[in-house]
């Protein structure tokens, strides 16, 4: 904004929703992020928030499915989070709507879990694929808070019906660690990266890759979740996997390539947690 600034999503969306300008938006942020991440590696998705206004309109099925095809995006590379606010006023019609996205091929997650009214009923009758716990139950993990019993529900919950959790606004490595111990799956924050223009992802990517690949050592590794390719060493081989640390590993040791040392991930309820030896994203 020529006077303000930089304007959050916090303060515009709320404004583009009740002026209605949230639906050329919206299928503007759809249309650019699939035609951006068509250019990127074959393994790497790109998620896309959608505001309650955007989920009833009803065009937006056609929308999705027309972006698809013209940017020749696979649909499970393209994740669509929405928020509780979308089954406010009808789950009835949410359901309808998230199972004819989900015909699409598209990956569906439910975002912002733990605030509003975060219902167990939306995760059991909801075609959800992951689940994204809200920052706010990730500020104060080291600090030992009823919030780590939280996360650790959430995330049983979550393997027990096939979904993948990611854990937003980390931002310590002390958290880092703390949310691998417990198990989660994929996790983000400025810990990782600021956020960045799209134009720069492919140079972020390159950075990451050549800097902080993992090399991760587990007797059987059968969860196949995190974004960002890594390699498993399974008994006596070696193999090209998409997965972290996962849930049935969490005293499994790892090492980054660029340190000699293997560090164990302790157990987060009976011993602090503290440095980091790799990042994820």
């Amino acid at each position: 904004h020529p006077v303000k600034g930089m304007v959050p999503p916090a303060v515009f969306i709320p404004v583009a929703e009740d002026s209605g300008l949230i639906l050329p938006l919206g299928e503007w942020a759809i249309r650019e992020a699939c035609r951006t991440a068509a250019l990127w590696p074959d393994d790497l998705k790109i998620a896309v928030n959608l505001s309650p206004v955007q989920f009833a309109a009803p065009n937006l099925f056609d929308i999705i499915g027309q972006t698809l095809a013209k940017t020749e995006l696979a649909p499970h590379r393209l994740v669509l989070e929405i928020t509780e606010g979308v089954f406010i006023d009808d789950n009835k019609n949410a359901l309808s709507i998230l199972l004819r996205l989900k015909e699409l091929g598209v990956r569906i997650a439910l975002d912002d879990f733990g605030t509003g009214y975060s219902s167990l009923s939306y995760l059991r009758n909801f075609p959800f694929d992951k689940i994204k716990v809200d920052r706010s139950f990730i500020m104060d993990l080291a600090a030992g808070t009823e919030h780590v019993v939280i996360v650790q529900a959430v995330v049983s919950i979550a393997r027990a019906l096939g979904m993948t959790t990611t854990a937003e606004g980390v931002e310590t490595s002390d958290q880092h660690q703390f949310l691998v111990a417990l198990g989660c799956d994929e996790l983000q924050g400025y810990l990782f990266s600021a956020p960045v223009p799209m134009e720069k992802i492919p140079e972020i990517l390159a950075k990451w890759t050549a800097d902080k690949r993992l090399v991760a050592y587990r007797p059987d590794c059968t969860r196949r979740t995190a974004n960002i390719r890594t390699f498993c060493q399974i008994k006596s081989r070696v193999c090209s996997t998409t997965c972290i640390v996962a849930p049935r590993c969490r005293r499994a040791s790892y090492q980054s390539k660029n340190s000699p040392d293997i560090t164990t991930i302790p157990d987060p309820m009976r011993s602090p947690v503290v440095g980091t030896s790799s990042h994820t994203t």
